[in-house]
């Protein structure tokens, strides 16, 4: 996929001489949108999601882009992660049943362990009785929450809390709540990409739904956790299943913007470029989305969420000065400056197209936006 934060990493290693990397991947299964919404029979879904932890069915890997059995995958990744004269072994150990995307539709996460150290999650997710995987790397999903907030990245002042959005055969990290540190030791932190202080970022941080519990993979606890899943689960009656569908068509829509792309090699003029173009194109889409809303909203609404959007635009802008500013002055990372500045407008453009596509969509309330 393509995202900012991969491109930053990239940037900052320029200069890094020793790092651990810290690889985390998840295989999610959804229900398909719609089925236990309407609250009709997801039999089929769950026999699918069934099958495919059970091992007798495949499921389409999109990292792989090809279907493969859940056993197949465990040695494939085995393979991967071996070293001369050291190999792995990967099993799966725990899985949980959490809606990650904010959908009111479960998905699984499944655990997987590696013999040599380390915690990866696979997951995948049921569209139309066709199990999808989606690998996602350096997160730490055993802290996931039972509301889908999960950490994407660890440091005692760096990390993002947030959940998911899928996107054609791809995903996003859909970013709640953040810290970030400076070059010049300043920290800052934001819920839903606006400022706060630490007194309200640690209360809403106190009021998120305790951990979520995860299983061991059993087919006892298949056959307790997904054959027999209740539906529809914690639906909201004004949440249809028209509504659940049309969100996921329009941000399948947005697939274009997730084509993996390769900067090795490329100047710091080259890559800040592209990242131009990249901001532009995201805020596009933030601009067709506000239009849909005119014609949605009433008058009053449209002219509460105009002020909200001037705010927006404001925090978006300190952001992103502040971002150049402190890199600017960075001995290591002066030159790229410029580039993390764009990356700061794309990342909070990008988030606030997702909030207001769930405002369109009925996922948010007005009232919801933090102004």
């Amino acid at each position: 996929m393509t995202r900012f934060g991969d491109l930053i990493v990239g940037l900052k290693m320029r200069k890094t001489t020793a790092f651990f990397v810290i690889a985390c991947l998840f295989v999610i299964f959804a229900c398909p949108a719609g089925v236990a919404a309407a609250g009709k029979n997801p039999a089929p879904a769950l026999r699918a999601l069934a099958a495919v932890m059970s091992d007798k069915a495949e499921f389409f890997d999109t990292d792989g882009n090809k279907f493969i059995y859940l056993s197949d995958f465990l040695k494939a990744l085995s393979a991967e992660e071996s070293m001369p004269g050291q190999s792995a072994f990967v099993e799966t150990a725990d899985f949980a049943v959490v809606d990650m995307d904010e959908d009111r539709i479960p998905e699984v996460t499944l655990e997987i362990c590696w013999d040599i150290g380390g915690r990866d999650y696979e997951v995948l997710r049921c569209v139309k009785s066709q199990i999808y995987g989606y690998r996602i790397r350096g997160m730490w999903v055993k802290q996931l929450k039972k509301d889908g907030l999960f950490v994407s990245q660890g440091g005692a002042y760096d990390y993002s809390l947030g959940n998911l959005r899928f996107i054609g055969n791809s995903w996003d990290f859909n970013v709640v709540f953040q810290s970030k540190s400076y070059p010049d030791r300043s920290v800052a932190l934001y819920y839903q990409d606006s400022p706060v202080s630490e007194q309200a970022f640690t209360q809403r941080m106190d009021a998120i739904d305790h951990y979520a519990d995860w299983y061991d993979l059993s087919d006892a606890n298949i056959a307790k956790y997904i054959v027999n899943l209740p539906a529809p689960m914690d639906v909201k009656p004004s949440l249809s299943a028209t509504a659940i569908a049309g969100r996921q068509k329009y941000l399948d829509g947005l697939a274009y913007l997730f084509t993996p792309i390769n900067n090795t090699g490329k100047s710091d003029a080259e890559i800040n470029a592209w990242s131009v173009g990249y901001y532009k194109s995201w805020d596009v889409e933030l601009n067709k989305i506000h239009k849909l809303l005119s014609k949605k909203l009433s008058a009053p609404d449209m002219e509460k969420l105009r002020v909200s959007e001037l705010q927006w635009i404001k925090n978006r802008d300190q952001r992103a000065s502040r971002e150049f500013a402190n890199y600017n002055k960075s001995e290591y990372l002066g030159a790229q400056a410029v580039i993390f500045q764009n990356a700061a407008l794309c990342d909070v453009t990008r988030m606030r197209t997702y909030r207001l596509i769930d405002l369109y969509f009925g996922f948010v309330r007005l009232t919801d936006f933090n102004p």
